[in-house]
């Protein structure tokens, strides 16, 4: 992550008044599409009871902390801030490893892992260098025969398609309204990140060539219009060979 967002994100998730939601990048009334997330990610993955789950940039666990019932074990890692939320909300007996730190920096756990989730994450990276060198990492630590969601991508160009649809323009205009009367950051000092990567149709399918060079099958999945920003993005599935 880009050091601006990474202590953005960082500061938000320090912040008493903030609930779980914003933390994780989203508005509050997003909530409800936030935990369809978890179906969709059930789905995609096929995640089983056997399975060690890794989330990279889990924040306070919004969908780490559900998903861990669903796998052996689970593992998060993001800044100290959203680590320290998610301890808070599950007891003694949950099985949830956490690693401070920033992915890209950070010494890579000694496992690996039969799922990994990178979810609304790749975005807030500076550049394209940036983007392969995390999937790279990301794809070291996936086990033979695993799987990897690359989640919640915002594809520009499939974003301008979906507003020029009937249906992306009702719910545009649904989207501005809730926008509007929904609580701002007006008080949160922020720091503009000014070099942020952009994902259009030909960056996205660049990334499925990347990852295809690296001996690893990738395929691109379309998301529900009902998740939080369905209308605008997208999923990569990654999967090793056994």
């Amino acid at each position: 992550m880009s050091k601006v967002s990474f202590e953005n994100y960082k500061h938000l998730a320090s912040m008493q008044d903030r609930n779980n939601t914003e933390v994780s990048g989203r508005y509050s009334f997003q909530s409800e599409g936030e935990r369809r997330i978890l179906f969709d990610l059930l789905s995609k993955l096929e995640l089983k009871v056997t399975d060690s789950l890794l989330e990279i940039g889990c924040g306070p666990g919004n969908l780490l902390v559900p998903l861990s019932s669903f796998c052996r074990t689970s593992t998060g890692i993001d800044n100290e801030a959203s680590l320290s939320r998610l301890k808070h909300r599950f007891d003694s007996e949950t099985k949830i490893h956490c690693f401070s730190g920033d992915f890209l920096e950070m010494s890579l756990p000694e496992t690996s892992f039969d799922k990994i989730i990178i979810y609304s994450v790749l975005h807030c990276l500076s550049n394209i260098h940036e983007v392969l060198t995390f999937i790279t990492r990301a794809l070291s630590l996936l086990s033979p025969g695993g799987r990897m969601l690359i989640g919640d991508l915002p594809n520009t160009t499939k974003k301008s398609r979906f507003l020029r649809s009937t249906e992306g323009k009702k719910i545009s205009a649904q989207w501005e309204a809730l926008v509007r009367e929904a609580e701002t950051y007006e008080d949160v000092v922020l720091n503009i990140d000014t070099e942020l990567i952009t994902f259009d149709d030909a960056v996205v399918l660049d990334l499925i060539a990347f990852i295809r060079n690296k001996g690893f099958d990738s395929f691109l999945l379309p998301q529900s219009i009902n998740l939080p920003f369905g209308g605008s993005r997208e999923d990569i599935l990654v999967l090793a060979s056994s």
